[in-house]
């Protein structure tokens, strides 16, 4: 697992990210279930995983700070706002008192491609990457995260109008992200899939 790097250009205004208190109270909602699931987290000494995101208005939205998976609960101290995302020359424009999360350009390019998009959640889980990995919509495995060639490829195959709205990340360990008009849309979708690889398993031992 290799998260929490930023890899691309990044215009920072370090001030308060002025979030709703309604979203950021889904945004702790959500990622507790989450966290429970071992879907975000930390790794003891090591980076952070799992972000969220809403979108505000147009193609701005609120995403989850850099390295923020180790805490229990996010205040607005820990949200940074993204204004400005240019997938081709991959920069990234900001406002909050942490840096917007490594998977920034990932969020912009599905908000960019899909106006119905209106939550985000990139989640890690390596029974579930295994699982559907191939199965559901798959990036290349070849497309490293956090490169504005994953970008790219996420508008594309948001724009196709996949069925699903879950994508594994073939080239990303683990990584998976699930999208939808909210985040307990989002959240449903990937728990229903989680959800059906146990109901398989102890279907296997009741036979």
């Amino acid at each position: 697992m290799n998260e929490g790097y930023i890899k691309f250009t990044h215009l920072w205004i370090k001030k308060p990210a002025a979030i709703p208190s309604f979203m950021l109270e889904e945004i702790n909602l959500v990622r507790n279930e989450l966290k429970k699931l071992g879907m975000v987290g930390k790794i003891p000494d090591g980076p952070s995983f799992g972000n969220l995101s809403v979108r505000l208005a147009g193609t701005s939205f609120f995403i989850t700070g850099s390295d923020t998976g180790g805490f229990d609960f996010l205040s607005t101290d820990q949200i940074a706002l993204v204004t400005e995302s240019i997938v081709s020359s991959n920069r990234i424009s900001s406002i909050g008192l942490i840096a917007a999360s490594s998977e920034s350009m990932s969020h912009a390019a599905i908000y960019q491609s899909c106006e119905d998009v209106k939550a985000i959640i990139h989640f890690h889980h390596l029974e579930f990457w295994s699982h559907f990995l191939g199965k559901l919509p798959t990036t290349s495995s070849d497309i490293p995260y956090g490169t504005p060639e994953l970008a790219m490829e996420l508008g594309r195959m948001i724009r196709e109008k996949n069925q699903s709205s879950v994508i594994v990340l073939g080239g990303h360990h683990e990584g998976v992200i699930s999208y939808g008009t909210s985040l307990q849309n989002a959240f449903k979708q990937l728990l229903a899939l989680h959800e059906s690889i146990n109901e398989k398993t102890r279907n296997l031992f009741v036979k």
